[in-house]
């Protein structure tokens, strides 16, 4: 249930997203986004768990930084498809059984919320 909850979030946020920030493709823009899709791809493989009361327990990354210079950066359709993206090969890099939508939701929030509150401040 939360599957689609989650699901159903994921599709009315990027409907209201291209609606009200449409993409204007360029060169840099689009370098930019795979630059940072890259980057936080591979530092999503180099997390590190930390063993708490006898069982790893909590995940120190850096993968957060190059989603939120995304979002400083670059407009808030890029920052939607970064999240997605950078969500979908962290599962096809580092398979972790079936995908939570919960855990894409939270990477598309990451970049898209930095994204609209710089377009605001514009």
């Amino acid at each position: 249930m939360i599957q689609i909850i989650c699901g159903f979030i994921l599709v009315l946020i990027g409907i209201l997203v291209f609606w009200k920030f449409p993409i204007k493709s360029d060169t840099k823009s689009l370098t930019l986004a795979a630059l940072f899709i890259v980057l936080a791809a591979v530092l999503k493989r180099l997390s590190i768990m930390i063993p708490l009361f006898g069982f790893e327990s909590l995940k120190v990354s850096i993968e957060v930084i190059p989603m939120l210079l995304a979002g400083i950066l670059l407009a808030p359709g890029y920052c939607y498809i970064i999240g997605l993206a950078v969500d979908l090969i962290g599962l096809l890099v580092t398979p972790t059984g079936f995908p939570f939508l919960g855990f894409t939701l939270s990477a598309v929030l990451q970049t898209l919320i930095p994204s609209i509150v710089v377009t605001a401040i514009k």
